[in-house]
């Protein structure tokens, strides 16, 4: 029942911050469209004659890429540069415009502004970007020393084993890396949430906090965290399902299904502004209850003053 009701007032502030929302999608589909753009010209001006390159759109083939690359590679590397540079900037896109959205869900009975917003994006940039880089560097090196355990482990095994046991390893093996995954958000989801309710500087001592925090309510944690993403993944199932049923053959057709995707995009946006916003509100409900014990004992000590 806890866990539905946080999942019910996030969805609640998530909702009320859907202008919030609408304008961090539109900044990155304006940024999208621009290398879109970029990239149908290099194709129409060099590659239009070419008809089997138009196969990729449908089922990816290896020579015809490899043929493609090899005959104009040094037309289609600066623009995968810019891919790879736009993927950056999307990291710290994420980072910058977290900080608005808990700005808000914290002044929740202030007026949804951009004023407020674009406020809280720039107040707490540099402590996620901090916190982004903290949490990056754990993954790696977590990451790496399962990559190395598995190799000892893996190369006894394909030895030994079966194809079926095999296959149970390597599946246990991506449920790990998953469940680590999942989990290392949640820590820094409240690491971020912290730093934002206590109006705090230190990193570091957010991180800790968020991982006691999270560990300690994993009961809690993990399946609010948990329910919402499978929203997510359940909107994104159902897109692939409606995107296999419409026949892409005339231009009333591409239309409907790029502005089908372009809602799903926008529902992810919505998705992460959902899962802040509910952690944020199990957080400072926690926080209120710890802190009420010591403002009501001030308050007998002024009474009997």
């Amino acid at each position: 029942m806890k866990i539905i009701n946080l999942y019910i007032s996030g969805l609640k502030e998530a909702y009320s911050q859907k202008k919030i929302v609408t304008i961090i999608f539109a900044i990155t589909l304006f940024l999208t469209l621009i290398v879109a753009m970029a990239f149908n010209s290099v194709i129409k001006s060099n590659l239009g004659d070419r008809p089997q390159v138009y196969k990729l759109l449908g089922d990816f083939d290896f020579a015809t890429y490899n043929d493609l690359m090899n005959n104009y590679g040094t037309l289609i590397n600066p623009l995968t540069t810019v891919i790879m540079w736009m993927s950056v900037f999307y990291l710290f896109f994420t980072v910058f415009f977290s900080g608005g959205i808990l700005q808000i869900a914290s002044n929740k009975f202030e007026r949804v502004s951009g004023k407020n917003f674009f406020g809280g994006c720039s107040k707490f940039f540099l402590r996620f970007l901090r916190l982004g880089i903290y949490v990056l560097v754990i993954r790696f090196l977590v990451v790496l020393v399962l990559v190395l355990l598995f190799m000892v482990l893996n190369s006894d095994l394909i030895a030994s084993s079966t194809e079926p046991k095999i296959f149970y390893t390597y599946l246990i093996w991506t449920i790990v890396h998953l469940l680590f995954f999942w989990l290392v958000s949640i820590i820094a989801d409240y690491a971020k949430v912290i730093l934002v309710k206590e109006d705090s500087k230190k990193v570091w001592s957010a991180l800790w906090n968020g991982l006691k925090f999270s560990m300690k309510r994993l009961h809690i944690t993990f399946p609010l965290y948990f329910i919402i993403s499978l929203t997510t993944f359940l909107l994104a199932a159902l897109y692939w399902v409606v995107e296999s049923e419409i026949a892409m053959t005339n231009a009333a057709t591409i239309l409907l299904v790029a502005l089908i995707q372009q809602v799903f995009v926008w529902l992810r946006f919505f998705s992460k502004s959902w899962i802040l916003t509910s952690e944020y509100e199990y957080y400072n409900e926690y926080a209120s209850i710890r802190i009420q014990p010591i403002q009501t004992q001030e308050i007998l000590l002024n009474e009997a003053l």
